[in-house]
């Protein structure tokens, strides 16, 4: 389904419906929504024209040039790049950056509010060190400001911070 009216924005499904009163798109199985370099992939989902918001009722991935996230349910709005992410993972190519959180907010392109979640730049399943806290903002390429922090190293706690702030520039 191409939905003309929101510029490049495509909505492939198994099965499509369309709400014309409330501009929502229905879409079930092997659902996959294409933005620009934005790609959406899950099983449920709606899409609210109107708003240029997408719910998803269940898993879901998103790749785009920044990175990937997934996770169990989200509400994403393709217009702005924002939205809020349960129970996810997000993994940022430029800098190698893995952040899982409770809950992820989206604020910007490189703009995220995680609660309660980590933050490591470690590849492996058990990460050499991560950063766990209560509350997380994080601007990519600037600082990462946490509330309740725990310093991990190979799932030790190391160091409790009632509050911590760090660069995360590849620059100096």
């Amino acid at each position: 389904m191409d939905l003309g009216g929101d510029g490049d924005l495509k909505i492939i499904a198994d099965e499509l419906s369309f709400d014309q009163k409330k501009e929502i798109v229905h879409a079930k199985g092997n659902v996959k929504i294409t933005y620009g370099d934005t790609t959406l992939k899950t099983d449920l989902l709606s899409y609210n024209r109107a708003e240029g918001r997408a719910t998803t009722h269940g898993s879901f991935i998103i790749n785009d040039t920044f990175g990937v996230i997934k996770g169990d349910g989200l509400e994403y709005n393709f217009q702005n790049n924002t939205g809020s992410f349960l129970n996810s993972e997000i993994f940022i190519k430029e800098d190698n950056y893995y952040i899982t959180g409770d809950k992820i907010e989206r604020r910007g392109k490189k703009e995220f509010f995680i609660k309660r979640g980590y933050f490591t730049t470690c590849d492996a399943d058990n990460p050499s060190w991560t950063i766990g806290a209560s509350n997380v903002d994080i601007e990519i390429g600037e600082y990462v400001f946490s509330d309740h922090a725990v310093v991990y190293v190979k799932n030790v706690p190391l160091f409790y911070f009632p509050k911590l702030a760090f660069p995360i520039k590849t620059s100096r």
